[in-house]
């Protein structure tokens, strides 16, 4: 029901429309400034006059491939959380007993879906984040302040972490996916993942950008393999490590031998 509710144009409105005067609160988080930066591989795959099946081309385009697909399971259930959190930002916060509450709803095919978003100052200034959903449903399961999302974001904004529960009402909140960030600024960032399946990590992913290069490193569970890419976005050169074999390519995307 969550992905029919994203995808099909929410209708929100305020429960309560008065705020407190006690102050302003705290900017609605947006999950989607902590995706990797993977425009190098959309802006260019497949590369090559025969496109991909291009033997001249397959370094590129199979590294290409493999960051696009592991960027693409991440920011799907990021998209979904930003989605929520995107609709308090269109009501306004009360203030009570030290934390600020935003209290909306919003609907789609004659079904509604309650949300509550929780942000608490913590001694040290960090803010710390928490979201609820309750439904009454007719298709659906009932359920009441089920835990969707929690997360901590530093006074500065510039490192935090994220945690996104599986939507499961008839049990306990189970990750589907966890992140940290660090930025030191606009252009060095470093981002870790975490993506579950059944209570258990299935995928690890760890990126960095510092200017003009980048590195995505993923370790799958499923066969226990380890891929490191590494590409440059000025010179457009780049290269995949994927457990001893290493591949390489030019700024023209074109196959080459690794120089190390």
């Amino acid at each position: 029901m969550i992905l029919l509710f994203v995808a099909g144009g929410m209708i929100s409105c305020s429960d309560d429309p008065s705020s407190s005067d006690t102050g302003n609160p705290p900017s609605v988080p947006k999950i989607k400034n902590h995706q990797p930066k993977t425009a190098y591989f959309d802006d260019n795959y497949p590369a090559g006059s025969n496109k991909a099946i291009a033997a001249e081309y397959t370094h590129f385009n199979t590294a290409a491939l493999v960051v696009i697909s592991s960027a693409s399971s991440l920011t799907f259930t990021q998209e979904l959380a930003n989605g929520f959190l995107a609709i308090a930002e269109n009501n306004q916060a009360n203030q009570d007993d030290g934390q600020w509450n935003w209290e909306y709803s919003y609907s789609y095919m004659g079904e509604s879906m309650s949300i509550e978003l929780i942000a608490a100052e913590q001694d040290n200034g960090d803010m710390k984040w928490e979201m609820y959903l309750s439904s009454s449903s007719s298709d659906g399961p009932d359920f009441e302040d089920y835990k969707y999302m929690e997360g901590t974001v530093a006074a500065d904004g510039n490192s935090g972490s994220w945690s996104i529960f599986d939507f499961d009402p008839e049990q306990d909140s189970n990750p589907a996916l966890t992140f940290q960030w660090e930025a030191v600024s606009d252009t060095e960032k470093t981002m870790k993942f975490t993506a579950y399946d059944d209570d258990a990590w299935s995928m690890v992913v760890n990126y960095e950008e510092n200017g003009d290069d980048f590195k995505m490193s993923i370790e799958d569970d499923s066969d226990q393999s380890v891929t490191e890419v590494v590409w440059n976005t000025n010179t457009g050169v780049g290269y995949m490590v994927e457990g001893d074999v290493q591949t390489c390519w030019n700024a023209d995307f074109e196959n080459v031998a690794c120089s190390n």
